[in-house]
């Protein structure tokens, strides 16, 4: 993708743009098509195993102690939404999240990253070990397409220095809210005409 700066009224923005058609978008609201491509090869099934992983909280940390590549993490960032609740939004390791589009998944005025104490109360663990399974309270959860299907996943154990390995999205996650939550990069499927990029 043609990926630029522009100068707007209120600061400097990155444009995202197709290479086949007109589409284009800021990149916090630009949509993305979905591939084949998009979907991560299956991994052998095993059971969800918890791991220790003393003080690896970011996912450069644990993927590099678990020789796990980031596209194969479930990153789990928690936000409190503009009416007091919070919500749990899930994108791949090697994705970043789109406040923008989590704040329009889920209808709120604004969401921001919860406080730690939220965390601790929400998971029951410290900042870093934050993960879709078990957490100690209940909380909407919302997946970006990305996680579809997605197998041999890692994830915060929500306990301290653990995370858990061998996730399978459909056998161990349920029925996820899925959404397009991620920010748009170079060399993402255009969602309009579906051969550019």
């Amino acid at each position: 993708a043609h990926e630029f700066q522009v100068l707007a009224d209120s600061g400097e923005d990155a444009i995202v743009s197709c290479t086949r058609c007109e589409y284009a978008a800021n990149v916090e609201k630009a949509e993305i098509g979905q591939a084949d491509s998009d979907v991560l090869p299956a991994v052998p099934s095993t059971p969800v195993k918890t791991v220790r992983t003393p003080e690896k909280r970011t996912i450069e940390e644990v993927s590099s102690f678990l020789s796990e590549p980031a596209e194969r993490f479930i990153k789990t960032l928690l936000f409190t939404t503009s009416d007091g609740s919070t919500v749990a939004a899930l994108v791949r390791g090697d994705h970043e999240l789109s406040d923008v589009k989590l704040r329009n998944a889920i209808g709120a005025p604004w969401v921001q990253m919860a406080e730690p104490a939220t965390v601790v109360e929400v998971t029951g663990a410290d900042v870093g070990f934050a993960g879709p399974i078990g957490l100690k309270k209940k909380v909407r959860i919302l997946a970006d397409h990305a996680l579809r299907g997605i197998t041999g996943a890692v994830a915060g154990a929500n306990e301290t220095d653990h995370h858990l390995v061998g996730i399978e999205q459909q056998r161990d996650l349920g029925s996820l809210e899925f959404a397009d939550l991620r920010l748009a990069r170079a060399g993402d499927r255009c969602p309009r005409c579906g051969d550019g990029v």
